[in-house]
């Protein structure tokens, strides 16, 4: 059941990246955040130990840029990055309002529509070295980073980090997917194709994330909120 209901939240609002919330699959992203969240490795603790993870065994990938693509294998590195500095009290209230009714669209638009030292909190894109709370990984897609959250938290367990991997395998079997194919190629790569067993592992996890990391809303307003 608690798949299911994963399935459905993280589906809806992080592939369609929408505001930016709980990254679903793989793109997860903005102000709707919510279903499972995090991983970690911002910490000190997991800081280092890259491992391969690949594909679900019986998976059937097409080639890479269809959709859904094959996503070969890949480690934490990829997925996994050191939080950049957050300060607190870079987003105002006014900030946080519009953050959180935000729509759809690039983020290009999304960050001029805050302050300049609330859009350095919050955001970053996937290629810098240090990421934000929310990861821009393509003009109108974001994963919102619970790991980075989580480690803040203190909380580095091996279960924060498959959730991470999980959303990353989705992005990168599904980044190729038009429209409402993002959604539909992340619940199936997720329940029965490459992304299987990522997904089984988040869900056998459960969903306690530690306090002010339930949510990319949460997560904005603890950490760069005033």
């Amino acid at each position: 059941m608690r798949s299911l209901l994963v399935l459905a939240g993280v589906l809806s609002v992080a592939l369609l990246a929408c505001s930016d919330a709980a990254p679903a699959f793989s793109t997860g992203a903005p102000s709707a955040d919510a279903a499972a969240p995090p991983t970690s490795t911002e910490g000190a603790s997991d800081a280092g130990a890259a491992r391969d993870v690949g594909a679900s065994p019986d998976a059937k990938p097409q080639p890479t840029g269809s959709c859904p693509s094959a996503i070969g294998t890949f480690d934490e590195s990829e997925y996994l990055h050191a939080l950049h500095p957050l300060q607190k009290g870079s987003c105002s209230p006014a900030d946080l309002d519009t953050l959180e009714k935000i729509g759809l669209g690039s983020y290009a638009a999304r960050r001029a529509l805050v302050s300049a030292t609330c859009a350095k909190c919050v955001y970053s894109d996937v290629n810098d070295a240090e990421w934000g709370l929310l990861v821009v990984v393509d003009p109108d897609t974001a994963l919102t980073n619970y790991a980075g959250c989580a480690a803040l938290a203190g909380d580095v367990r091996p279960c924060v980090k498959m959730n991470s991997a999980w959303r990353f395998c989705t992005r990168k079997a599904c980044g190729h997917c038009s429209g409402a194919q993002k959604n539909a190629c992340a619940e199936a790569e997720s329940t029965s194709g490459q992304c299987q067993s990522y997904f089984e592992a988040d869900t056998a996890c459960g969903g306690a994330w530690p306090a002010g990391c339930s949510s990319s809303d949460e997560m904005i307003a603890t950490y760069c909120g005033p």
